[in-house]
């Protein structure tokens, strides 16, 4: 019997290379970019066949949240930050949360300020991501790479689709290498059980599972919400990747061949808006968009 998995669907993020798109009020994941959902929605409605969701975002957000939610009849439990701790320490506190609230459990960490150009192929990796964490109890889902980007940090995998190892944000030399020897795009999706990103925290980042524990401990619920504290020590923000994933060496690896780019800049923002006018065979003939789309 497989375990029941909860996306955990991180929605903090500011996207402050998207501006004037975005400003304080109107982070990334609750822009409408690619037609009348949120981004944040589209998440949602991407994994809707599993477990309710746990939202991660920040309190001054957390009411927008809400609302997004609420326009696609979807239950889930926002998990309110009181300040921008980065990834690792949000990761920790869901982590701490499903712990207590689903023991059994596994959290299937997703971005929600990605775009997916074919549906059907993201929910038949996510069953390989299942298949590829059930010896190790975690697997990370790397997408095919379109061109030798610097931006993204790459997954390496053994022969038998098991965890190399990762190389974050490689120089252009060595992202070409990494190409040509198929390593993979982090799409920052993962699955693990909860108890195994606690652990990893607490051998690679401790200081940051401590700080996760004391946030934890004085949550407050509010209805659906869980309005988190924030912590007794100023911590510098930092990314699960840098915190845990690049010492990982255990669990699998999927791919992820669905069109999957991550919106982080502008010009990945408009080379995804080119692959959706080609879809619905719409011509858009803007020069300046399609010199920035070139750019990487």
């Amino acid at each position: 019997m497989r375990p029941e998995i909860v996306p955990v669907i991180l929605a903090g993020g500011r996207g402050t290379r998207l501006w004037p798109l975005t400003v304080a009020r109107r982070p990334k994941p609750l822009l409408r970019l690619f037609g009348r959902l949120s981004l944040l929605q589209q998440s949602l409605l991407r994994v809707r066949h599993l477990a309710a969701p746990v939202i991660l975002c920040h309190r001054s957000h957390a009411a927008s949240v809400r609302r997004h939610v609420q326009e696609i009849d979807i239950t889930a439990t926002v998990l309110a930050e009181a300040a921008h701790g980065g990834t690792a320490l949000a990761l920790a506190c869901a982590a701490l949360h499903l712990r207590q609230a689903q023991p059994d459990s596994w959290m299937l960490v997703l971005p929600s300020d990605h775009a997916v150009d074919d549906e059907s192929a993201f929910r038949a990796a996510l069953q390989d991501l299942v298949r590829a964490a059930e010896d190790g109890g975690m697997a990370m889902l790397g997408a095919p790479p379109a061109f030798p980007f610097v931006r993204y940090g790459y997954i390496l995998s053994d022969g038998d689709g098991r965890l190399a190892g990762f190389v974050e944000k490689p120089e252009r030399p060595l992202a070409r290498q990494l190409c040509a020897h198929g390593a993979l795009w982090n799409t920052g999706i993962f699955l693990c059980r909860p108890e195994i990103l606690l652990q990893l925290l607490v051998e690679h980042a401790p200081i940051y599972y401590a700080a996760a524990c004391q946030i934890f401990s004085g949550a407050q619920e509010a209805g659906q919400d869980v309005l988190l504290p924030p912590s007794a020590v100023s911590l510098p923000p930092l990314s699960i990747d840098r915190a845990v994933m690049e010492f990982c060496r255990q669990g699998g690896v999927a791919t992820l061949d669905a069109g999957w780019s991550d919106i982080g800049t502008w010009p990945a923002l408009i080379r995804a808006w080119l692959r959706l006018a080609a879809r619905l065979r719409i011509h858009i003939d803007p020069p300046q968009a399609l010199r920035v789309s070139k750019l990487k």
